[in-house]
């Protein structure tokens, strides 16, 4: 969990870091004679003020991170074979509308 927040990944979007960090604190109570857990509340402790520093993500942050999700879907489906040809076609069309939009803004910023 905490390598995700740190990676602004989509799988926390909507978790509370707080949680996150009462659940460290909780866990170095517990477990007080480990100096690992320890040291892992102590960094998730430093690390929230850089995680509430970082600026909210922009729509070219957002479309990076729903075009690795989908690229990852394709390759899920093209992997195993057993979807319809419709689905598949349908996740790369999606695919290629992110890229396009992608290029869009990085070409913009120019």
């Amino acid at each position: 969990q905490y390598a995700e927040f740190l990676r602004r990944s989509h799988w926390v979007r909507g978790d509370d870091y707080g949680v996150l960090t009462a659940e460290a604190e909780r866990l170095a109570r517990e477990l007080s004679q480990d100096t690992q857990v320890a040291e892992f509340r102590d960094m998730v402790r430093a690390t929230r003020r850089l995680i509430d520093d970082l600026p909210p993500m922009d729509e070219l942050a957002q479309l990076v991170d729903e075009a690795r999700r989908m690229r990852l879907h394709e390759a899920r489906l093209a992997e195993t074979g057993t979807t319809g040809e419709e689905l598949l076609a349908e996740v790369r069309r999606r695919n290629d509308e992110l890229e396009a939009r992608i290029r869009e803004l990085i070409e913009g910023g120019r």
